[in-house]
This record gives C-alpha cells, sequence and structure tokens, in this order.
C-alpha cells in the first residue's frame, strides 16, 4: 500500500485527513504534517524526517497544500527519492481517491491519476447549474 503524506501550513492537513475519514472512515498510513504559526522550517523539517524515517524505502505520495512556501520547499527535497512523488494544491477529491486508489497501482501512476482528480474537482458551479 501506497503511503500518503499530506503537509500544509496550519492545521488544514489533519483537518483534510479528519474529512476524509468522515467520507470513507479510517485511513491506514495517511500522515498530517502542518506547519505551525510560531514553528521554525528546521522544526517543520524534523516533523517530517520522524514519519519519512518510518517510511524508507517505502512508496510514498506527498500531497502539499500549495506550490511554494515552507511546507512545499522542504517537502520537495524528498521527490528527489525513487519511491516519492509530490503533488501540490491538494484538495478534499485528491486526498479521497488517493486513500481509495492506491492499492494495486505504483506511486507514480497514483500521483498521475491524483493530479488529473485534482483538475476534474475544480468547477464553476454557475455554468454547471445553468
Amino acid at each position: 500500500m501506497i503511503n500518503i503524506i499530506v503537509v500544509s501550513h496550519g492545521n488544514l492537513a489533519d483537518e483534510l485527513i479528519n474529512s476524509a475519514k468522515m467520507i470513507i472512515g479510517e485511513c491506514d498510513s495517511v500522515f498530517g504534517v502542518s506547519l505551525q504559526p510560531d514553528e521554525t522550517p528546521e522544526a517543520f523539517t524534523e516533523k517530517i524526517n520522524s514519519i519519512m524515517g518510518n517510511l524508507a524505502g517505502q512508496e510514498t505520495l506527498i500531497l502539499i497544500d500549495m506550490f511554494s512556501g515552507t511546507p512545499s520547499n522542504i517537502a520537495a527535497r524528498l521527490v528527489l527519492n525513487k519511491n516519492m512523488e509530490c503533488l501540490t494544491g491538494v484538495n478534499l477529491p485528491m486526498l479521497v481517491e488517493a486513500i481509495l486508489s492506491r492499492e494495486g497501482s505504483g506511486v507514480h501512476e497514483l500521483a498521475t491519476l491524483i493530479a488529473e482528480i485534482g483538475t476534474q474537482s475544480i468547477k464553476n458551479l454557475k455554468p454547471v447549474i445553468k
């Protein structure tokens, strides 16, 4: 099974995971790492490294709140690892689909699918409803 790490500013990572659990139930091997306002980049790096130490060599998809900024810059260093993929712009449909689709595929294929889901999940409702 592919591990999933959600990385964000503030409590978004944990709240996205909590929301996903409301929809699909318990989620094994899904981790949240949140950068808090008073936290240094070094302390945030340590939090990510702590989780990654337990996942060494395993396929892992990192879903990041936004491109650029401390969470993205620190997590992006990990994408150079062979079994890792990082996507920015995480939203709830992306996380739910990643959890549901992570068995039976590789992390690279999963990242491609989840990037597509992220794009497809953004809608301007007015034209859709009309």
